[in-house]
């Protein structure tokens, strides 16, 4: 009787493992299906399994992932969020039905050359032979052009086509984040520019040649300021330049330099557009934020001064 009870034992343990093989290679068939990167990972999120996507996404060799805990290639900024919801999600009761059974998440994963590649992915258990579960089934989508998209339409929201340069909305934003930090004690001024005659460019060169004309004078604005100035084409011929002044600066004398050069540098040269030369002055305002502690509130219209580049 024992020797029978053993017997089938045995057979029942055999038909056990075929089954959990039937079921692994079920889940391996259908990783290799997806176009996304599938892992197979256990319930501590260490790596068994990688599809073929999966390496062909991050560029990792199979000895280089198989064994592997997933929390070694998620960004360290990221991997405190993500371990909290994978610990809540294993700890929710396998046989609830509920927006617990899969788990989405957002994070960073590293590449094998080191880069960071934005992702989402889907968590789902799937249970062993016991009914218990007993493997992760990790689907990942690469986000990469998504987010270089998102980028590029930030970008053309928020910057000027022609001259590369930020448009009037960013610059706008950009001064009420900076006033707004005047309580610090921190100062701004603003340079208002606009190119003298321009009009007269495009009525007699076209519109081609006036864009040429803008993009240089953009170019040597940009040139002439320090790095963590902004300079914006406020519209038209018209630009702006936000400059952040040091706390302890009482003086307006370093603003109104830099009004005068930037006066130079668009005037005194020509601009070259084929082979004509176009001579332009231009025109530029100064304002100068008032201090928070003054009892206006500190305004933007503290001060002004302008001034016009003489012909050439």
């Amino acid at each position: 009787m024992l020797i029978a009870r053993l017997a089938a034992l045995l057979r029942e343990n055999e038909a056990l493992r075929r089954a959990v093989d039937t079921g692994e290679e079920h889940f391996r068939a259908l990783s290799e299906s997806i176009n996304d990167a599938v892992l197979i990972c256990d319930l501590d999120a260490t790596v068994r399994h990688a599809s073929a996507g999966a390496l062909r996404t991050y560029r990792y060799t199979q000895d280089e992932l198989l064994g592997r805990p997933l929390n070694e290639i998620i960004h360290p900024e990221d991997l405190p969020r993500v371990q909290q919801v994978f610990t809540e999600f294993l700890d929710e009761p396998s046989g609830d039905v509920g927006p617990q059974d899969a788990l989405r998440v957002s994070c960073r994963l590293r590449a094998a050359d080191g880069t960071w590649l934005p992702t989402e992915s889907t968590i789902s258990r799937y249970k062993g032979s016991d009914g218990a579960p007993s493997r992760l089934l990790v689907t990942t989508r690469d986000l990469s052009e998504r987010a270089a998209l998102q980028r590029q339409v930030a970008h053309l929201t928020f910057h000027d086509g022609l001259t590369g340069l930020p448009n009037r909305s960013y610059f706008e934003e950009r001064t009420r984040e900076v006033l707004s930090r005047q309580a610090s004690g921190g100062k701004a001024a603003v340079v208002f520019v606009d190119l003298d005659g321009f009009t007269a460019v495009n009525d007699s060169d076209g519109h081609a040649a006036g864009d040429q004309v803008l993009a240089q004078a953009a170019r040597r604005l940009r040139a002439n300021v320090q790095a963590d100035d902004t300079v914006a084409r406020w519209g038209g011929d018209e630009f702006a330049v936000l400059v952040q002044l040091p706390p302890d600066d009482r003086e307006t004398r370093a603003t109104v330099e830099l009004a005068g050069r930037l006066l130079r540098v668009l005037s005194v040269d020509p601009y070259q557009v084929g082979n004509k030369h176009i001579v332009l002055t231009a025109s530029v305002g100064i304002a100068f934020a008032a201090d928070a502690e003054q009892p206006n509130g500190g305004g933007s219209d503290a001060g002004r001064r302008s001034a016009a580049a003489p012909p050439n």
